[in-house]
């Protein structure tokens, strides 16, 4: 019984040791969906969209420009 108690505060230990690490990773991710949703935003509201052609030749009527959505 005494050896299931040490084992489970050890375990308690090791998780509140990564806690931390745990917290600032979520963190992150929370940040970078901030920013990518911002971006997103901003991408949305330009008025001006750009044409990205897929190949610089001489004969434009083979060429055909892409657009991208972000949804």
């Amino acid at each position: 019984m005494q050896e299931a108690n040490d084992i489970s505060v050890d375990v308690k230990g090791k998780m509140e040791a990564v806690d931390p690490l745990i917290e600032s990773v979520h963190d992150v991710g929370d940040m970078l969906h901030d920013v990518t949703s911002s971006m997103k935003r901003t991408a949305l509201q330009k008025e001006n969209r750009k044409t990205v052609h897929t190949q610089d030749t001489e004969d434009k009527q083979e060429n055909k420009p892409v657009r991208i959505k972000l949804k």
